[in-house]
């Protein structure tokens, strides 16, 4: 029996690990868009954009433990396609691999701002080599705009600030980061990003990233103004990898996101379709230790009868509070203790 798992990060990882503790002793093909074996992206933001890991830490699994799983790897070739009838996958390197069962771990991918797939000195933040791209460029300390501020965009402001570059934090909302956190605890954590020097500007759209000599020299806001940069830094959220669907003559599945910046599923419309396998869901699995990731927004506690929130449990009344609620502070941001 042959288990082909598309997409090789945390969830791929698990679920072959899964496989294999629950003592299936078929074929598992592991297949990845990226040439690395799997690793931990959380850290990209932080401890690899600030240089306090070295690229090599954040492999989720060492060489031994990925061997112990007797893995066919098929990394630096994506699946594209989907042949349900015909039970394989087409891979980008125009070969065919057949499967009994197909395990669907594609991920997501950044969002961009239109035409700047290829604009030097415009970053997004996803991959390995993603982080490694604006690291060595803070070692100019350039002036950097970064577009959005959610959390991967507030994580790499921190790190940006710390290498003495000029940051400016660009957001489509009033409030950044209340969306997610409420509104308390997200003004005290852009507060802080404002004691530390980043120029944070609210409630307007970024229209265009403008380039001189051939990359990035600012971008051009929604009001007309311009801000120079020597580089970019896109952090706008997620666009899920639903390409595999597309593939073989009955693409009959359907995608679900959980929610923007979440593992993509893929799960059967149909009951003849009974070999596709959503991935397991996310886990933290650096270090070899597993717990559940979530991220609570709002109210995260007991709810009256008619589901309205009745009061959070923790209550934020310092900036101190909020720090231990969340697990960081502005200055840990680039020493293992940022947020996830």
């Amino acid at each position: 029996m042959n288990v082909v798992i598309a997409g090789v990060s945390a969830a791929g990882l698990s679920a072959a690990e899964m496989l294999r503790r629950q003592g299936f002793d078929g074929r598992i093909s592991l297949v990845g868009d990226e040439p690395a074996l799997p690793y931990d992206r959380p850290p990209l933001s932080k401890e690899v954009l600030s240089g306090v890991w070295l690229p090599e830490r954040v492999q989720l699994r060492d060489d031994a433990a990925i061997a112990g799983l007797e893995p066919d790897l098929r990394l630096g070739t994506a699946a594209i396609g989907a042949d349900v009838r015909d039970r394989s996958i087409a891979l980008a390197d125009g070969s065919r691999l057949p499967h009994d069962e197909l395990v669907v771990a594609t991920g997501v991918r950044p969002r961009r701002l239109p035409g700047t797939d290829d604009v030097p000195g415009v970053h997004v933040l996803r991959t390995l080599p993603d982080a490694l791209a604006p690291r060595a460029e803070l070692d100019h300390k350039p002036r950097l705009v970064i577009v959005g501020a959610g959390f991967l965009g507030a994580e790499a402001a921190a790190v940006a600030r710390q290498a003495g570059a000029e940051v400016t934090l660009v957001s489509d909302i009033e409030a950044p980061l209340s969306d997610v956190l409420g509104p308390e605890l997200g003004s005290i954590l852009i507060g802080m990003h404002r004691d530390h020097g980043v120029e944070i500007l609210t409630g307007v759209l970024v229209r265009e990233v403008l380039t001189a000599g051939g990359r990035a020299a600012g971008v051009r806001l929604a009001d007309g103004r311009v801000l120079e940069a020597g580089a970019v830094l896109v952090s706008i959220g997620s666009v899920p990898n639903v390409e595999l669907h597309g593939g073989g003559p009955q693409p009959a599945r359907r995608a679900e996101a959980v929610r923007p910046g979440a593992l993509h599923l893929v799960r059967p419309v149909r009951p003849q379709d009974p070999d596709l396998r959503p991935a397991p869901r996310r886990r933290q699995l650096h270090g070899g230790r597993r717990r559940r990731l979530r991220t609570q927004t709002r109210c995260p506690v007991r709810k009256t009868g008619r589901g309205q929130c009745r009061g959070p449990v923790n209550s934020i009344r310092s900036p101190r509070a909020a720090r231990a609620l969340v697990g960081t502070s502005w200055d840990a941001a680039t020493k293992g203790g940022a947020i996830r």
